[in-house]
């Protein structure tokens, strides 16, 4: 970590004035958004410019722009202040205590496992705020103003710490209604029904009969979805044969919208993982989260 100095280190007056009169593109402007005088602006915008030896904004007949070093510039020192602004108002809420939390989480999970269960956490940690959003892909923590993430990956960022959350075995399931006028009595017949698949694992089925003895030239035929619980939207219509984790179809199972097929899984490389900045893992609200995440499913909490 960086040694924090006055020599690299702007007054935050001057980086307000610059931002905001980029973002308006006008200094008349962003002086009445400041409430302070066109001359008061000007003076900080002129002292940023000598404090960092260059020309930041450029004034022309339709008000003021970024410079090439500017517009650079300017995209750093609005996510500092954004995250300044954050921290600070974090503080001021909780009165130091662990406040908000930004997590990540791909979208079925966060469905059908984490939002299920995320009221334990919320007694156990009253004073943490649990701020959710879903999305695939493994996100840039600091670019997205994030804690942590829950992702689905083969090899998770080496950036990141990381903690396997749990492994994905995914299991043949369908409708009733599906083979209610054709007995599956094995895995050759569940090659026969219509399959869907998921984008997560796209060669799942051909990898899974195969494994199993099966070949065949069909099995990547068949509708695909991006993201599980589709896959299991469609799979509870109807539509066909999907290759999901139990955790996704327990509940559909025992109350028989869906049936289970075969005991025979399908193993997938990618498993799910929690991210986390390895500098930030001793934050309070971090640390809580993870605690409660691995302890939730049965995993000791690594040293």
């Amino acid at each position: 970590m960086k040694r924090i100095g006055r020599r690299h280190l702007p007054a935050v007056s001057n980086l307000l004035a610059f931002a905001t009169a980029a973002r308006l593109g006008s200094i008349t402007l962003a002086a009445r958004e400041m409430h302070l005088t066109q001359s008061a602006v000007s003076k900080q915008l002129s002292e940023l410019e000598q404090f960092v030896g260059l020309k930041l904004l450029d004034r022309t007949t339709n008000g003021i722009v970024p410079t090439v070093a500017g517009k650079e510039y300017l995209r750093r020192v609005t996510r500092i202040l954004d995250d300044l602004d954050d921290a600070t108002a974090d503080l001021m809420a909780t009165r130091g205590e662990t406040g908000s939390l930004n997590l990540s989480v791909v979208p079925s999970f966060a469905s059908f496992w984490l939002l299920p269960r995320l009221s334990d956490f919320a007694k156990a940690h009253p004073d943490i705020t649990l701020n959710i959003t879903t999305r695939t892909g493994v996100p840039d923590l600091n670019e997205e103003g994030l804690d942590i993430a829950i992702v689905t990956n083969a090899n998770p960022p080496a950036r990141y710490g990381n903690d396997l959350v749990m492994g994905i075995e995914a299991y043949p399931v369908c409708a009733p209604s599906l083979v209610a006028d054709r007995p599956v009595a094995s895995l050759a017949d569940v090659a026969n029904l219509p399959l869907l698949h998921q984008s997560l694992f796209p060669d799942a089925w051909s990898e899974f009969l195969q494994a199993q003895g099966i070949e065949g030239s069909r099995f990547s035929a068949g509708p695909r979805y991006s993201i599980l619980s589709l896959g299991f939207q469609a799979a509870v219509s109807g539509l066909g044969c999907a290759l999901l984790p139990d955790y996704l179809t327990a509940q559909a199972i025992e109350q028989g919208t869906l049936v289970k097929l075969s005991d025979a899984y399908y193993r997938p490389q990618q498993c799910y993982y929690l991210l986390y900045s390895p500098d930030r893992i001793e934050a309070p609200g971090i640390s809580a989260f993870r605690t409660w995440l691995l302890a939730s499913i049965g995993q000791p909490l690594p040293t």
